[in-house]
């Protein structure tokens, strides 16, 4: 990877150069409107992505929208129990106590 610029906060913005020499940027939809990209309709479908429980990262190509990427992990049955043993132990954790 080359051409790797990073910013604050707003999830993992990248920048690198493909075989094509196109410019990349991934992460929230605060940076892309940081590099002047316009996601338009593409950020409502994301809001509906995020009311689903996804994690919605914006992908743009040469400055213009590329995709919405949705990423989701389900709560599982097993969830509850994963997270009230180390509870029951004393376990703490500044991420989930």
């Amino acid at each position: 990877m080359t051409d790797y610029h990073g910013h604050h906060a707003f999830a993992i913005p990248l920048r690198r150069r493909l075989a094509a020499l196109r410019a990349v940027a991934l992460g929230s939809l605060k940076l892309m409107e940081d590099l002047g990209v316009a996601f338009g309709g593409l950020a409502a479908k994301a809001d509906e992505l995020r009311r689903d429980g996804a994690t919605a990262l914006f992908l743009a190509v040469d400055g213009k929208p590329g995709a919405v990427i949705a990423i989701a992990d389900p709560i599982k049955a097993t969830t509850r129990a994963a997270l009230d043993t180390p509870r029951a132990r004393c376990i703490r954790r500044s991420a989930c106590c």
